[in-house]
């Protein structure tokens, strides 16, 4: 079965949108007569906007090759998942009393930002691949997330007869 996921773009909007706020209204003032700090600072909030668009993710399901997608889809990461090593799962909470200065509350009410889970799936070869709920979108995450499960299982039953045999 082949299963691709849409990116939930809430996260890097928000991140490319305070980018814009701090550097647009510098080019307005000034023009493009700035002091070097000026340039600087256009330079890192050009940096932080980039890392906006980098997390602009997408994963793919291929009967048991995992692909990850970032930055619309320039770069991407294949791994077969029987290569895998070991996965975690955690559950985050960056709600309110653990986090009061929380940004993306201001934007949505929706609690898959504040709380989501984090997937890290470790490979042969010390590769390492993370997948987060909230870059990915609501209901292609529940759907992703049982799949890759099923595969998993599959792996891990295979893995087991051949070192029986």
């Amino acid at each position: 079965m082949r299963i691709k996921t849409k990116a939930d773009v809430t996260i890097p909007y928000v991140i490319i949108g305070y980018s814009c706020c701090f550097t647009i209204p510098l080019l307005i003032t000034y023009g493009f007569a700035l002091t070097n700090f000026g340039w600087l600072w256009i330079g890192m909030w050009s940096l932080v906007a980039l890392y906006g668009i980098w997390r602009i993710e997408n994963y793919q399901l291929n009967d048991n090759v995992l692909i990850k997608k970032n930055f619309l889809g320039v770069f991407s990461r294949e791994r077969n998942l029987h290569s895998l090593i070991k996965y975690t799962k955690r559950n985050i909470n960056t709600d309110f009393p653990s986090n009061p200065l929380n940004i993306v509350r201001l934007f949505t009410n929706r609690n898959k930002y504040l709380k989501f889970q984090r997937l890290k799936l470790e490979f042969k070869g010390k590769a390492a691949l993370r997948i987060d709920e909230m870059t990915v979108d609501s209901k292609d995450y529940s759907l992703f997330y049982r799949e890759l499960k099923k595969k998993l299982k599959q792996v891990r039953k295979r893995k087991y007869r051949a070192d029986i045999a």
